[in-house]
């Protein structure tokens, strides 16, 4: 008799059925105690992550933490629905001034602080709630183009650590860190009509590249080239490099972030240009048989094998954000930027791996070997 009165609840859970009243009533009055808490409980969880982040005397794996969970906080839409901005920006000022501590050292606590920036410059539109100015009782939904990254990009942009690490070709780790948190502020994990941000965002973002490309030591051979003249006021012509990866002496770790960066990046109209200026990234992108060779990796072949077609992938990923951008622009009236288009749309059509071509027998005549 017991067990012709279980029955499966709304979310696939097998429960009695004459208890199911009591657990149907349990259930809302526990949500309800959620819903009254969530703001003030969140609130003070952010409070007490930028007391963990900017107190020097937390041991550095406390404030490595810290750091990781508020940017899974803060990368959920919802997350914001739940707290006023006033808090975000606290905790991103504490995280800036922690930045500047350690002042570029390759640690794990900085780039356990640029993962967090990272998953933060993910984070989708969101709803920021606004306490009124007289009326603390109340509160205010106010509905503001306030994605992550554009809080990043914010007029004091924490990004900049980011960008910086990016360039940084001394450091190996904080180098990976730096780009794989560069991709997702520029959109690679957002939808495609989500990826641009707004104008002001997308202007400190453009001046902020363009700034640490000035920085930077000319590396050769370089597969991205950022023109610093025509943005930066500048009179100097030189060809600032971006060395994101190269022919030589690069890993596979770095060829994967920098696909998933130019997928990012390229949705811009300045970056599309640099690109077409630039045919060593259109000649990387389109090359499938590049990841095949020697990579330096010390890890198992299974490993190996399956980390190649991963970086396969993200090769022909970052081919098809660059020709699908491409086609959709005014720059094919150009004869050169024409060819390198359906050079692209070629590649894209092979798809990300090494085929053989079909290849027709032929005679071969030769003189006879006699003895």
């Amino acid at each position: 008799q017991r067990e012709k009165s279980l029955v499966v609840n709304a979310e696939g859970e097998i429960v009695d059925g004459e208890r199911r009243g009591i657990n149907h009533q349990w259930r809302r009055q526990r949500e309800k105690a959620h819903a009254m808490v969530g703001s003030r409980g969140r609130v003070q969880v952010l409070r007490y992550l930028r007391y963990c982040i900017s107190n020097s005397t937390v041991d550095s794996m406390l404030r490595s933490r810290a750091a990781l969970i508020s940017g899974r906080i803060l990368s959920s839409s919802d997350a914001y629905a739940a707290v006023d901005i006033s808090s975000v920006t606290a905790l991103l000022a504490a995280t800036d001034e922690r930045l500047k501590v350690l002042g570029g050292q390759n640690t794990d606590e900085y780039e356990s602080e640029l993962e967090a920036l990272g998953l933060i410059g993910s984070s989708k539109l969101a709803f920021l709630r606004v306490r009124q100015h007289y009326d603390y009782r109340f509160m205010s939904l106010r509905f503001l183009s306030s994605q992550g990254a554009a809080l990043l990009l914010s007029s004091s942009p924490v990004a900049r650590h980011v960008i910086e690490s990016a360039f940084d070709r001394h450091s190996r780790g904080k180098q990976l860190a730096g780009l794989h948190a560069l991709a997702s502020i520029c959109g690679v994990d957002r939808p495609e009509d989500k990826m641009l941000l707004d104008n002001k965002a997308e202007e400190n973002l453009r001046l902020l590249i363009y700034t640490a490309a000035s920085n930077t030591s000319k590396l050769n051979p370089s597969v991205i080239g950022l023109t610093g003249s025509n943005s930066l006021g500048t009179t100097t012509g030189t060809r600032n490099k971006i060395g994101i990866f190269s022919h030589e002496n690069v890993s596979l770790h770095c060829k994967l972030q920098g696909y998933r960066l130019i997928s990012g990046l390229v949705v811009r109209p300045w970056c599309l240009m640099e690109i077409c200026l630039n045919q060593e990234v259109v000649t990387i992108v389109t090359d499938a048989k590049i990841e095949t060779a020697k990579n330096g990796l010390f890890l198992s072949t299974k490993t190996i094998i399956t980390f190649i077609q991963l970086c396969m992938d993200a090769r022909h990923h970052c081919c098809t954000a660059i020709s699908t951008t491409l086609s959709s622009s005014n720059l094919l009236q150009d004869a050169a930027v024409a060819r390198t288009a359906a050079k692209l749309q070629e590649a894209v059509r092979r798809g990300p791996y090494v085929t053989k071509g079909h290849v027709e027998a032929q005679p071969v005549v030769m003189t006879a070997e006699r003895f």
